[in-house]
This record gives structure tokens, sequence and C-alpha cells, in this order.
């Protein structure tokens, strides 16, 4: 019995021993911040007929630039117009917003655009590359 009382204080001091030596080392973080870099895009920049040739959907959007109030406007649809969107350029992207929470999230990259739909077609989030016409 003394052998065991002997081992369990032996454990708990090591034990103590060990939670104090951790408590003691600082834990430091990484102070390196994460960069991204954004560019411009020219004024006016997404304005056109813009398709997706690729898929078997017809996507289309058909977007065109307001200089008096540097802002966008556009037509999205299919075969036909399902809704009208309205926005401004942020970096190199355009972010379009319409009506029963619709949007179109457009980046320019080089001569194409990708463009995230959102319950625009098929009620549904969509990813998709587009081409100008």
């Amino acid at each position: 019995m003394k052998k065991f009382i002997s081992i369990l204080i032996a454990v708990l001091i090591f034990g103590l021993g060990a939670t104090t030596e951790a408590k003691t080392k600082k834990r430091t973080k990484s102070t390196k911040a994460a960069t991204t870099a954004v560019s411009t895009v020219e004024k006016g920049a997404f304005a056109g007929f813009w398709e997706d040739p690729w898929d078997y959907r017809p996507i289309l959007l058909d977007i065109k630039y307001d200089e008096e109030n540097d802002s966008y406007w556009a037509e999205a649809g299919e075969q036909i117009i399902v809704c009208e969107l309205t926005g401004k350029v942020k970096g190199n992207t355009l972010y379009l917003t319409g009506s029963k929470g619709r949007k179109a999230i457009c980046t320019l990259k080089g001569d194409k655009m990708h463009m995230k739909a959102i319950r625009i077609y098929y009620g549904k989030t969509i990813n998709t590359v587009m081409e100008q016409r």
C-alpha cells in the first residue's frame, strides 16, 4: 500500500511539473498576413453580350454600361430574359443584384468572364465561364 501511494504521489508531482512547464511556454502566432492583388479594369469593360458556349444550357448575359452613373445594367436569361440586374465594379469584379435575391458576380480574366450566378438560372448557384459574342 505504501508503494502504491508513493507511485501515485510521484505521478502527481510529475504531472504538475509537466503542466506548469507547458503553461510557461509562450505560443506565438504567425504575423504574416495574406495579401491578394486587386487589379482594376477600364470603365465599360464588362459591357457586351456574353454567352456560355461550352455548356448545354444557353446561359446569356447582356450587360450595358451607364457612363453618367458609372454603373452597369444587365439582362440575364437563357432563351428568354429571366431577370434584370444592376451593379457596380470593385477591382476587376462586377457585382450585379436583382429582385428575389438574384445575384451575378462577374470577374474578367483576359478575354473570358467567370460568372457565379445565384438564383438566376434554374433557382440554383451556377459557376460558368463566358465569352463575349
